[in-house]
């Protein structure tokens, strides 16, 4: 009877140690996943920050580029530059003043194209 007892204490001692080897193994699992969610997190936030560098780096460089054709004398070109800019979210002051550039340079270009034909014209009429 006491050898039974102690084989009954036995087999109680290894099921408590496979319980707590099964609980064990489910914590260890439980933290794998936490960590792998915390690593997925981490690498979206890093995502979103790299994706917000290059836009502000495309917004800089279409806002520099607008700056430079700005004091052009191409309206074509000043014209694309600042839908370019608008749409890319340059500061609405850089292209209202962008705007009015270009009004100023098609007002200019519209004078010498009258010029020219005022020009020609007088040189048709003298020839």
């Amino acid at each position: 009877v006491a050898e039974a007892g102690k084989i009954g204490l036995a087999g109680i001692a290894v099921q408590t140690a496979q319980a707590r080897l099964t609980t064990l193994e489910k914590e260890e699992q439980q933290r794998k996943e936490a960590e792998t969610k915390k690593e997925a997190a981490r690498k979206a936030e890093d995502a979103k920050k790299e994706a917000a560098a290059h836009k502000a780096k495309v917004r800089d460089e279409a806002e520099a580029t607008l700056q430079l054709v700005v004091g052009g004398s191409d309206p074509q070109a000043l014209q694309a530059a600042i839908a370019q800019a608008d749409k890319l979210g340059v500061a609405k002051k850089t292209v209202g003043d962008a705007k009015k550039a270009l009004t100023t340079l098609q007002a200019k270009v519209a004078r010498q194209n009258e010029a020219r034909s005022a020009l020609a014209a007088a040189l048709k009429g003298s020839a």
